[in-house]
């Protein structure tokens, strides 16, 4: 299994002045070249499901988990390129920068060019979890 692919694209969104590149798979959003993608609808987080296609993340687990116990519905089903445009929020999570808000795809804007509500809930409760886990440093 190579990476390469998730590399260049990476490279390539650098290059563009972003921070990551999402990808898709014939119209459906798989992940970023280094992260997860989430997308917040009407109340209810999607992600990829978890298969062949993509990388699990760790933190996308743990975002889950953080959902569940806020009675957020975190549904794990193939989304389209165009259900991402028309979401609501879009979240990215990886181990490095855990949460982040995508505030624009391609020039639109995302959640009016700001954090979104859902992603700050969860960016808390994630917060809490770690510190509930690990304890306080």
């Amino acid at each position: 299994l190579s990476l390469m692919g998730n590399v260049l694209a990476k490279n390539k969104a650098a290059k563009a002045g972003a921070a990551e590149i999402i990808l898709h798979r014939d119209g459906i959003v798989t992940e970023g070249a280094s992260s997860n993608v989430l997308i917040v609808k009407e109340g209810k987080v999607y992600s990829h499901p978890d298969n062949q296609f993509i990388l699990p993340g760790i933190t996308k687990l743990v975002v889950k988990r953080c959902a569940q116990a806020a009675r957020i519905p975190f549904i794990e089903e193939n989304f389209t390129v165009e259900q991402l445009f028309a979401a609501d929020e879009v979240i990215m999570t990886n181990s490095v920068f855990e949460l982040a808000p995508v505030i624009e795809l391609d020039g639109k804007q995302v959640s009016n060019g700001v954090r979104g509500r859902f992603c700050e809930l969860l960016e808390k409760a994630y917060e809490a979890l770690v510190i509930e886990q690990c304890g306080a440093l």
